[in-house]
């Protein structure tokens, strides 16, 4: 019988769950959908992984990285299909605007 290795995560996967660019892409689908987005667990784990996606290649030298979720929700009764190009000027902004500290560690008294 062979033996399987698990496969190691990649390093998308091991991004953290709270990524002010997720909450950024959230945001703009729920404004741009007329609907919350965030409400819908389906629809943030499509968002969270293209926003993975997005901040690896912004990371490998990348000036911008597409953002594109067809049918993330519904509009009017219509398929809404989320658009969006992030360069690294407004990720790097989303980062400084962001409360969380940048070397994820936490206060702990």
């Amino acid at each position: 019988m062979p033996w399987f290795e698990k496969p190691k995560q990649s390093p998308i996967a091991q991004l953290p769950v709270d990524d002010p660019l997720v909450d950024h892409i959230a945001a703009e689908a729920s404004r741009l959908s007329g609907s919350n987005v965030s409400d819908d667990a389906d629809a943030m784990a499509r968002i969270r992984d293209s926003g993975a996606r997005a901040r690896a290649a912004l990371a490998a030298g990348s000036s911008n990285a597409k953002v594109e979720l067809p049918f993330l929700t519904t509009r009017g009764g219509r398929p809404f299909h989320l658009r969006l190009n992030v360069t690294r000027a407004e990720l790097d902004r989303i980062d400084a605007e962001s409360p969380l500290p940048s070397d994820g560690s936490a206060d702990s008294e």
